[in-house]
């Protein structure tokens, strides 16, 4: 499968060639991809970095021209963002890419801003791309999602100006941010939870703190540390005890692991009568094969997805719309780009907690 760069090379020999002529809207999306045998993702990355040169314009709900000798002399200041992916994660056209891009791609391009996607991983190096790297691209401003390591974070704003970070607060390191209120929506479940007769509350998530490995600080998610200390919380604010036995931690965020907890919770002493997940469907998945009869212990947790139906058996979530977060991350940079001198912005969204209609 062809890089980005090597589409960027199709266009640029299709110009030189005057098939592309000046002011000349140049191919779809999805021909480019055929043509260069790439994904829409590919060439999208493609089309913005040939924007940000002054090779192509774009006009929005039209497409993309060939820049005429007439156009502006320098290209407009670019916006960018950086993903936890190498670049040949990135041209397989990773799933989340497909959500998070055309949202914040569009409402930069709009703005007459050309638009950037950079790899965060470095794809011969066990490590983040280096923040000078980054800040060579001469970006106004830059989007950071999925990343969560602190120091990274404030490196590379040190390097990098108008940076904001998606999914984490990290206003602590001097990053403007937008997070979701975690252990808020923890608390508000288990409270909810033991209302509805609930005692022995679990907690299933993690990891709690990231190993020293590359693999590990690559994905640690702080969210996990935080939806625990908001169950115990919970549990406080409910006159609950906090019983060891019913915190059960996973050292990776996958549902093997998270089905592992489970079974251990199960066949030690402290059997819970409610679950607050990290991964509710794995749970339930597993509560099922253990032959637990449903309904018998109640299952709450999280999810990304707003337009996502309840899970058939799961007693509630809170649900985190990234959507809404892209949207804010869009409005708090714009703000930043206004104010460059401003204080560290600090933005919290809270998760709309669903329960089945009973």
């Amino acid at each position: 499968m062809n890089t980005y760069r090597a589409v960027q090379d199709l266009i640029l020999e299709r110009i030189e060639r005057k098939e592309y002529g000046p002011g000349m809207q140049i191919d779809s999306f999805r021909t480019l991809a055929r043509a260069a045998d790439t994904t829409i993702v590919t060439v999208l990355r493609a089309l913005t970095n040939l924007v940000a040169q002054g090779h192509l314009r774009h006009e929005a709900g039209r497409g993309y021209f060939v820049e005429t000798a007439s156009g502006p002399a320098t290209p407009a200041k670019t916006v960018g963002i950086l993903v936890n992916f190498t670049g040949k994660e990135i041209a397989g056209n990773v799933p989340v890419l497909r959500q998070i891009v055309p949202t914040i791609s569009a409402a930069m391009i709009n703005q007459g801003r050309p638009f950037l996607i950079l790899n965060g991983v470095d794809n011969k190096e066990s490590s983040f791309v280096m923040p000078e790297n980054i800040a060579a691209h001469r970006m106004d401003g830059l989007f950071v999602f999925s990343i969560y390591d602190y120091r990274y974070l404030a490196d590379l704003s040190r390097a990098q100006p108008g940076v904001v970070a998606l999914d984490v607060d990290a206003s602590d390191c001097g990053v403007d941010c937008i997070a979701f209120d975690n252990a808020g929506s923890a608390l508000k479940m288990v409270l909810r939870l033991a209302t509805l007769g609930a005692r022995r509350i679990a907690y299933v998530g993690g990891p709690l703190a990231p190993k020293s490995d590359w693999r590990s600080r690559r994905f640690f998610d702080p969210a996990a540390r935080l939806r625990h200390d908001g169950w115990r919380l919970g549990l406080q604010a409910a006159g609950l005890p906090y019983d060891p036995a019913l915190c059960a931690p996973v050292s990776w965020r996958d549902g093997e692991h998270a089905s592992e907890a489970v079974r251990g919770l199960l066949a030690g002493g402290a059997r819970p009568d409610a679950i607050l997940a990290e991964n509710p469907a794995a749970v339930l998945q597993t509560l099922a094969k253990a032959g637990v009869p449903p309904g018998s212990i109640r299952v709450a947790g999280w999810s990304q997805n707003e337009g996502e139906g309840l899970i058939p058996g799961l007693d509630m979530v809170a649900r985190c719309d990234m959507e809404e977060l892209f949207a804010a991350g869009i409005e708090l940079l714009a703000q930043r780009l206004a104010h460059p001198d401003c204080g560290v912005q600090r933005r919290v969204l809270e998760p709309r907690i669903v329960e089945p209609a009973r």
